[in-house]
């Protein structure tokens, strides 16, 4: 099964370093034949995995440059004069859970000791975007969501679970459901809204500092969803998902969503960004892609950073794999302005901080006629680039 590190530096610093000492050390190699050294370069990947996998966990941050130079020099050295764990466990990457933490801990005292001496050991950039979350609602245990509060609904890449909040029950017209084999499955009443200082339609939100190492407001973010299944038929049936601010003094403090359903007498896609309680830009007939079903709202420059991209394409993820960015259509370029990043932090509002931000998925009628409108959401993702925090 292909493995997806969650940093691809970290990944291929200790591949490089277990392979020199596990396929190098004290050798003379002269064997021509590639193939001869699959056993190292398959022991080398099931330690690179687990430290990937450790690092997320305890760290969760991209590494210094210090870091992943040290990194590399560590794992060659930890398999210098090691003997390879016995086949068929040395192709197992839990095996090397006890070895990636003392690697991990050596790791980070000593970048601890270099900083305690005033010298910055340079962090990475990163060049490519990171996965913090992928959850398949299709595959997850069946539960009812059908009260407000905290649910346990998928993982993070390093297994933690993920604890969401379900908002507006009362918008229910049947309870919202995380069904096995489908998806989340959400059916909103009539009445049910997210518009001025209307915020009636049920959701299920989690904060995207829950899940995004060190977020702030400039971290450049992305937000995939799957409608695999959906029944719009009139005005204003939709699925909305994408960041949400809110407090106690604004229902709509801060939102800016993508959705998928009928506007203007048009099924299809478009933008809503609501600012104070008030319903600032709103597509005014959706975008006519009905048979797209896969959608992605991109931050290049984060939330407040300007402008939002909403993008769609596909009818269904083909082998369960997400298309690339470059497969999908730009549909619309929602925009952040001067004012409405003031609204983030104003004295008149309640400062909020980037704790604030939460990604939101909700269903809404507001007042259609289709009884009975439903919407299955199978899988979302959120990708974010580790620069500006």
């Amino acid at each position: 099964m292909a493995f997806t590190p969650q940093n691809a530096a970290i990944y291929l610093a200790a591949f490089e370093g277990a392979l020199a000492g596990l396929g190098a050390s004290g050798k003379f190699l002269l064997d021509p034949v590639a193939g001869d050294s699959a056993s190292a370069a398959q022991m080398a990947d099931a330690y690179a995995q687990e430290i990937d996998v450790v690092w997320q966990a305890v760290v969760g941050a991209p590494p210094t440059t210090l870091e992943l130079s040290v990194l590399s020099l560590i794992s060659e050295g930890v398999w210098e004069t090691r003997s390879p764990i016995p086949a068929p466990g040395a192709y197992v990457a839990g095996n090397y859970y006890g070895l990636c933490r003392g690697v991990v801990a050596l790791i980070l005292q000593g970048n601890a000791q270099v900083v305690s001496q005033g010298v910055n050991p340079a962090p990475i950039v990163a060049t490519s975007w990171l996965t913090a979350m992928d959850v398949d609602f299709s595959a997850q245990g069946s539960q009812s969501l059908g009260a407000d509060g905290p649910y346990s609904i998928g993982t993070d890449p390093s297994g933690n679970a993920l604890t969401w909040t379900k908002y507006n029950s009362t918008g229910d017209a049947s309870p919202m459901l995380v069904t096995n084999g489908a998806g989340l499955v959400i059916t909103p009443t009539q009445a049910s809204n997210i518009s001025n200082a209307t915020y009636t339609a049920p959701t299920l939100r989690i904060p995207l500092s829950s899940i995004v190492s060190g977020y702030t407001f400039s971290t450049p973010v992305r937000f995939w969803i799957n409608i695999s299944a959906s029944n719009e038929n009139a005005n204003y049936d939709g699925v909305y998902f994408g960041p949400l601010m809110y407090s106690a003094t604004y229902t709509n403090q801060l939102t800016l969503f993508g959705f998928r359903g009928f506007e203007g007498g048009v099924n299809g896609w478009g933008a809503q960004f609501e600012v104070l309680d008030s319903n600032v830009t709103l597509t005014s007939s959706s975008i006519p892609f009905p048979a797209s079903r896969i959608g992605v709202l991109s931050f290049p420059t984060g939330f407040l950073g300007g402008a939002a991209q909403l993008l769609a394409g596909g009818a269904a993820l083909v082998n369960n794999a997400w298309p690339a960015t470059t497969a999908l259509t730009l549909l619309a370029p929602p925009a952040i302005t001067a004012s409405s990043s003031a609204a983030a932090a104003n004295a008149a509002t309640g400062q909020n901080g980037p704790s604030a931000v939460n990604l939101a998925l909700a269903a809404l009628r507001a007042g259609s006629g289709t009884n009975g409108y439903s919407a299955t959401i199978k899988r979302v993702r959120v990708d974010y680039l580790p620069i500006f925090t």
